[in-house]
């Protein structure tokens, strides 16, 4: 289990709250049936993970939109699926419902009763499968959705009973069934009526969701969305929350790994201001179930394109070869563990690696977003059965995936950020699990902030420092993580709130002003209705 319950820190609006400790499923007040799904259902269950034990008590009790901030592997999805899945039990009145729009019969809309939003189509699969698991034998049943690309919506027939309870996508996609688009200039316009006839494959009608009953709404890996795109995905989530008719009951939960200044800018923007802030470790931490190795790789080789006639730097044949060692006595140490080899992103980084990797006979599998959905999601299936042991892959593979007995992971390039870093490596060790990563190390590396970075996670594991980042920063680097806060940074920290500001009224985030419209629009219908009576009545007494 990861999280020391001393070091866990629960606040709202900064100042300190009392939380309880649920330390067993049984412990949990939820429904009963939610339990067994649990304690059963969970492949390799060993127990409530920290961040479940305390967050999920704590928003029973308080019920108010929450951010939890906790380690990669520390079983973020069933934090915020358990209480989803509760309050739909609970609350078994509130069905989703069904309409279809006055201005076109072949549009229905449906009511969903919660969506996640995540980065990656391959991480709404994953969610969708523990959403899945633990709704089993549910009474009235739950009807869980796909809204991503490259797969088409199955939003059942037309007319059907069967309305989806919870809606997991990409933002893009789901504001698409919300009924919009985007134009030319990149800002959301409503999609015209009635559907163009001539679409390829034909529709006999369109559906599109309402938020109108939606209770919860998700933000998954919130660090990796704003990054995504940060003035995109704002404008998203502007609309989601500010354009869409939203009930004032519905809560917001963000959960990420780390909390960057654009993730905290979202809690600040869409979250009221009293949500709780639970963090299970400081933001950016790893895993300290991991043992981070680390070698150094060989001199870069320059050879000649034979097509282009240009030369090119490649890495070193023996650095290949102590790859394919490593990687064949990691395979010969178990029958049934995986290890995911990391490289960069582009093509030719791919079709080298696989090459090389033939050479030595290993069998592997490749995962990248270049790829068609249906491709990358057989990939994962042969790779997360154990049909193939070995996978090369991209950042598509950084995020949120849960592959059971993956032992092992391989950064053969260097991340672009820590952040990517401690999200690679967090493939392994999962829920409360150990895990190995070995990282190359470039030869004549000289980032210095990229290594004292390197450092502080390091030694935030418990790790010692490998030589190869010793040489960089040097034997007198900050030995703790508080000695790190005057370390160079590329991103810009949050300016701190003056404390001599506390008279000064608190500027509305979006959902506060939308509710401060909702009220004044049924105060003012209010008094038009009195208006009106008393006019009727002194008519009446004339």
């Amino acid at each position: 289990m990861y999280g020391d319950i001393d070091k866990t820190k629960v606040t709202i609006d900064r100042k300190p709250l009392e939380f309880e400790i649920a330390e067993r499923v049984e412990d949990l007040k939820i429904d009963e049936q939610l339990k067994m799904n649990m304690a059963r259902g969970v492949e390799n269950f060993q127990g409530l993970e920290r961040a479940q034990q305390i967050a999920i008590p704590t928003f029973l009790k308080n019920e108010l939109d929450m951010v939890v901030i906790s380690p990669t592997g520390s079983g973020k999805t069933a934090t915020y699926a358990l209480p989803i899945l509760n309050d739909i039990v609970r609350n078994a009145s509130l069905h989703p419902q069904i309409s279809t729009d006055s201005r076109s019969s072949k549009c229905q809309f449906h009511y969903p009763r919660a969506i996640i939003i995540v980065p990656t189509r391959e991480l709404a699969v994953q969610i969708r499968d523990v959403f899945t698991n633990l709704a089993r034998n549910i009474k009235g049943g739950i009807r869980i959705i796909l809204a991503i690309g490259g797969l088409p919506t199955d939003w059942g027939k037309k007319n059907s009973n069967e309305q989806p309870t919870i809606v997991i996508g990409t933002a893009g996609r789901i504001i698409a069934e919300l009924g919009y688009t985007r134009d030319l200039d990149g800002n959301i316009i409503e999609k015209p009526f009635p559907f163009d006839e001539r679409d390829t494959p034909p529709q006999k009608f369109a559906s599109r969701i309402s938020l109108k009953s939606i209770r919860f709404i998700v933000l998954d890996e919130a660090d990796r969305l704003v990054r995504k795109g940060y003035s995109s995905f704002y404008k998203d989530m502007e609309h989601i929350y500010e354009q869409s008719d939203l009930p004032s009951h519905c809560f917001s939960f963000m959960f990420s790994a780390t909390f960057p200044p654009n993730a905290q800018a979202i809690a600040r923007r869409f979250l009221f201001e009293d949500h709780i802030r639970v963090e299970i470790a400081e933001p950016g931490t790893a895993n300290k179930c991991i043992q981070q190795d680390f070698t150094k790789s060989f001199p870069k080789e320059r050879i000649e394109d034979p097509e282009s006639k240009a030369f090119r730097e490649v890495e070193s044949e023996k650095t290949y070869q102590d790859l394919a060692t490593r990687v064949l006595n990691e395979l010969k140490r178990a029958n049934d563990f995986r290890i995911l080899i990391f490289i960069d992103g582009s093509n030719r980084s791919f079709h080298d690696m696989h090459n090389q990797l033939l050479k030595y006979n290993i069998e592997h599998v490749m995962l990248n977003d270049q790829m068609r959905q249906p491709d990358r999601l057989d990939i994962l299936r042969k790779f997360t059965s154990g049909d193939v042991r070995v996978m090369i892959a991209n950042a598509l593979a950084e995020r949120g995936l849960d592959i059971p007995k993956l032992d092992v992971v391989i950064n053969f390039h260097l991340p672009t950020t820590m952040a990517n870093y401690v999200q690679r490596i967090g493939r392994t060790g999962r829920a409360g699990r150990t895990g190995r990563s070995i990282t190359y190390w470039p030869a004549n590396y000289s980032d210095f902030n990229f290594a004292l970075a390197m450092s502080k996670v390091l030694k935030g594991a418990g790790q010692k420092v490998p030589p190869c980042i010793e040489e960089i920063v040097g034997k007198d680097a900050p030995q703790n993580i508080s000695e790190f806060k005057n370390v160079p940074s590329n991103t810009q920290k949050p300016k701190p709130e003056n404390p001599n500001s506390t008279g000064k009224k608190k500027k509305l985030n979006t959902r506060q002003r939308k509710n401060k419209k909702k009220a004044a629009a049924s105060a003012a219908s209010a008094a038009n209705s009195i208006t009106t009576a008393v006019q009727n009545l002194s008519v009446s007494e004339k």
